[in-house]
């Protein structure tokens, strides 16, 4: 029922403007009195487009979006966009609520953003037009993951969850750094200084 009232403000595909964010708001503060099984329905439902990337180990879905990635195959990028929005509303109005539902958002987190940053490797097939709103979710993608580093700092990340969120977010962004953060930091600049606070 609840997640009937997100989607009956924010329209079939999460893309409506007006009050959605505050709607979701609202919503999400009632559901943080629900059970944990509830909760985890709740979110399995908010993130059905992408549940596939929830599937398995951490490293090895990270592995299987990039290889099986099609740009001419993708979620419509507003809904993605829109995905990615309601996870930091998850993220801040439930908390440690989802805490055992905390690596299937972690895992399709990185696997969302991995393959965004794939989808922009392959430039000279995309339109001229399409290249900054997907440079946009590579940038909310990384933020979603330091508000995850941010707000979850004693989880216990796995080995396998470290190396997909290098996989996903470091090593494809990394080489870029000393051309992108002389005059403001880059998400991922800020993303490893969240990592040197939480040390």
């Amino acid at each position: 029922v609840l997640f009937g009232r997100m989607r009956s403000k924010t329209g079939s595909k999460f893309q409506g403007k007006s009050g959605a964010v505050q709607h979701s708001s609202i919503v999400l503060r009632f559901l943080a009195g629900c059970q944990s099984e509830e909760l985890g329905m709740f979110i399995d439902l908010l993130l059905e487009p992408v549940c596939h990337h929830g599937q398995g180990r951490c490293l090895a879905a990270v592995d299987k979006a990039i290889s099986e990635t099609d740009s001419s195959a993708v979620l419509p990028l507003g809904r993605q966009h829109s995905l990615l929005n309601i996870v930091n509303t998850v993220i801040s109005k439930l908390g440690h609520h989802i805490h055992t539902h905390l690596p299937k958002v972690l895992q399709i987190l990185l696997c969302v953003t991995a393959s965004v940053a794939t989808v922009l490797n392959q430039r000279e097939q995309l339109k001229a037009g399409c290249i900054a709103p997907l440079k946009n979710l590579r940038r909310l993608g990384v933020l979603r993951i330091q508000d995850f580093f941010d707000g979850f700092d004693s989880y216990s990340f796995t080995p396998d969850e470290l190396d997909a969120v290098f996989q996903a977010i470091v090593w494809p962004q990394v080489c870029r750094l000393p051309t992108e953060s002389p005059y403001s930091p880059t998400p991922l600049l800020k993303l490893i200084h969240v990592w040197s606070r939480n040390a």
